[in-house]
């Protein structure tokens, strides 16, 4: 090593001053070439592992969403299969079936109770359309977790607008009714229509447990929040009061509303919210600086009220407590609004 120095040193002696000048310059170009290298690759390192947390955020909020969505599925499930035994034999099947049709071929149907029965069997309405007998079907087992049974029944002579609204209440119907087949008869010198229908009733053969498994989420109960307009921060529109919730109205192009709240960083949340939109309206989660978290979703525009689930992963380092803005609703669109009906939170441990 000792004398290697030497021998650059001696080889340094013999080069003249302007060759050793161009010597210095070339090797701290090529120092720093080295070291851009370094930091070049590091950067985008840097960069890569910021986008693969990004990535993996949405992963998360993606995949806490799914069970959102497969749980509140199975909860629907299990209300229709509570009204659909696999206990109940084909005439007691027959018979409630019976009994709806009945219910439904008058003018103003009897409600039902919480069991599917009609409360009283007829009324003085009047008949919407006459069913002069309703022999008993068929029952089919699918072996797929549900039952059909079949029945075939004639409307002898009805106007044709009182039929089709006949035909909408049975596709209406609590029972999950289908209709498999319609044949229509008229004579050349009558304005009235003779109308054979098949039916299906979809039985479903029990019910399913809601599971929870060890690796899966606990939902908390559901906090039901305040909705005052003094509680909401708005921009660009007008909140006013509409009865026990609030209506936001664009006054230019776009609008938006949004509460703050501080939460735990790491956890997921779950926003559950109650609106009636018209317009283009958008749902989400954004940070203090007004950014928007990944999964915003459209609200549906046609004026009707609906039930909006949508969850966030709070980002941060445990132990961290992030402020949010939480839920972050934007309206575009001079003139259109949005009626919050609801609000609520439901935090999910994990």
């Amino acid at each position: 090593m000792q004398g290697l120095l030497e021998q650059l040193g001696a080889s340094w002696a013999r080069l003249n001053p302007r060759e050793q000048g161009l010597a210095a310059i070339i090797g701290g170009l090529v120092l720093l070439m080295v070291a851009w290298s370094i930091i070049s690759g590091a950067m985008s390192r840097l960069d890569q592992l910021g986008k693969n947390v990004d990535r993996l955020q949405e992963q998360i909020v993606i995949a806490r969403r799914q069970i959102l969505m497969r749980k509140s599925v199975e909860e629907h499930y299990a209300a229709v299969a509570s009204q659909h035994s696999s206990a109940w034999d084909k005439y007691e099947v027959y018979e409630r079936l019976r009994q709806e049709i009945f219910r439904l071929a008058q003018k103003v149907p009897p409600p039902l109770n919480e069991d599917g029965v009609p409360v009283r069997a007829t009324n003085d309405t009047g008949l919407l359309v006459r069913i002069p007998e309703l022999r008993e079907g068929t029952m089919n087992d699918t072996d797929m977790g549900y039952r059909e049974y079949k029945i075939s029944f004639r409307i002898p002579e009805a106007d044709l607008r009182d039929v089709f609204a006949f035909l909408e209440r049975l596709h209406s119907s609590p029972q999950s009714l289908r209709i498999d087949g319609l044949l229509f008869n008229r004579g050349w010198d009558n304005t009235t229509v003779s109308t054979t229908i098949d039916l299906t009733r979809i039985i479903v053969d029990g019910t399913i447990p809601i599971r929870t498994s060890p690796d899966e989420p606990e939902a908390l109960d559901l906090t039901t929040v305040d909705i005052a307009a003094d509680r909401w921060i708005v921009d660009g529109g007008t909140l006013s009061p509409n009865g026990t919730g609030v209506t936001l109205k664009c006054e230019g192009e776009r609008a938006s509303m949004y509460m703050e709240a501080a939460l735990p960083a790491t956890r997921t949340a779950e926003v559950v919210l109650k609106v009636a939109n018209k317009g283009r309206a958008m749902l989400g989660v954004a940070d203090s600086e007004d950014m928007l978290y990944p999964g915003a979703e459209r609200l549906p525009d046609d004026g009707k009220p609906y039930e909006v689930r949508f969850a966030v992963s709070i980002p941060g380092r445990a132990g961290d407590v992030v402020t949010i803005r939480i839920p972050y609703l934007v309206l575009n669109g001079e003139g259109a609004k949005l009626d919050i009906l609801s609000l609520g939170y439901r935090a999910l441990e994990g």
